[in-house]
């Protein structure tokens, strides 16, 4: 059985769904799998796909007809037909840093509910945080407030899968204006004494299309991708992105407290 089941929702990104594989590929956690869950995939991310599985054993293609909205439910099959306790999540067009699942399967030998630390990188390269810490109940009640705020992404969180089958439905389609991956922490968040918690280090890559990259080519959104990618593969690129994230964290910080102090 594997400490972590990974999985990579798909549906036409072709030419990052490798890129992004290969960062899994390369965590210091090599007891895992990898469940590429396709969403009416093209023909170029299936060939991708197969090829990818094809060359680890370790890796499977659920291979599904287009679904209602985002494709939800075949999530919950792939929780369901997973080999782990341990169930990961990963966007097709972002990267896990080498001690990505490591880390978080350290908090999940005592949490339900975990994430790294998040955020994301805009257009311009500079790094922003979605400020959170999920082991302060304020902070999980924060999430269910209204209007609708998520400080949660896909990309990053991982839960206990025993913890997952206890919610009453997990993975479906969200009613109008409800975020899909919102809807479903919400269901987490509200089972009584959820153990939560946010890593404190930043081990995921997230370049969302909100801050810049709308109408950008698959092109040139995996050439940004694999420059990413190559950079984390080193040793020596790892310490350069700790170093950036602690320079953000600190100009954000001194950001917020300026802010709050603004009289």
């Amino acid at each position: 059985m594997p400490k972590a089941s990974i999985l990579i929702p798909t549906h036409n990104h072709n030419l990052t769904l490798p890129i992004t594989v290969a960062s899994v590929q390369q965590q210091y956690e090599q007891d895992l799998e990898v469940i590429i869950v396709g969403d009416g995939v093209t023909t170029e991310v299936r060939e991708v796909a197969l090829q990818i599985v094809k060359n680890d054993s370790r890796i499977t293609f659920l291979d599904f007809p287009k679904g209602d909205h985002h494709g939800e439910t075949y999530r919950d099959f792939a929780i369901n037909e997973s080999k782990s306790e341990n169930i990961f999540y990963l966007c097709d067009d972002d990267l896990f840093l080498p001690s990505h699942v490591g880390n978080l399967l350290k908090l999940l030998e005592t949490k339900e509910f975990v994430q790294s630390r998040n955020g994301f990188i805009d257009l311009n390269r500079t790094i922003r945080f979605y400020p959170t810490d999920l082991s302060l109940s304020d902070h999980i009640k924060w999430h269910l407030k209204e209007p609708q705020r998520n400080s949660v992404s896909v990309t990053g969180t991982a839960h206990k899968r025993s913890t997952y089958l206890q919610l009453e439905c997990g993975w479906e389609a969200p009613p109008p204006n409800e975020w899909t991956d919102h809807f479903l922490w919400k269901k987490f968040f509200r089972l009584p004494n959820l153990k939560a918690s946010t890593h404190p280090d930043m081990t995921t890559i997230q370049l969302p299309t909100h801050t810049g990259r709308e109408g950008q080519s698959q092109e040139v959104r995996a050439t940004e991708l694999q420059e990413w990618f190559d950079l984390i593969s080193t040793h020596e690129g790892v310490m350069k992105f700790n170093q950036e994230v602690a320079l953000a964290a600190f100009h954000q910080l001194n950001f917020w407290y300026m802010k709050a102090n603004d009289h």
